[in-house]
């Protein structure tokens, strides 16, 4: 499986070209993708937007909600820490953080 990180920050127009981006690529790859949305606090309607349309878009995708913008050097680390130590569970949620979902 591919995996492909995505910091989410004040682009809410682009993200209906970026999954439609993502789900050629998706078909197009010779192994599974999955997709990790970082909405790193943006105070835009991108959290939304992802929370509405990710169910439906066919992607394995997980979304993530930072309480507020960490930035995106400052945020990596913690991100790949819970991610990891969360790796084994079935739920999808990376504690430590407001919020997750995955579809």
């Amino acid at each position: 499986m591919l995996s492909l990180v995505i910091p989410v920050y004040r682009n809410e127009a682009s993200l209906p070209d970026l999954l439609a981006a993502l789900q050629e690529m998706a078909r197009a790859l010779p192994e599974p993708l999955e997709v990790v949305f970082v909405v790193d606090g943006s105070p835009d309607r991108c959290y939304d937007i992802l929370r509405e349309r990710l169910p439906s878009s066919g992607l394995t995708s997980t979304l993530v909600l930072l309480t507020r913008n960490f930035g995106a050097f400052a945020a990596q680390p913690a991100l790949r820490h819970d991610i990891q130590k969360n790796a084994d569970r079935r739920d999808g949620v990376v504690h430590g953080l407001k919020q997750v979902r995955r579809s």
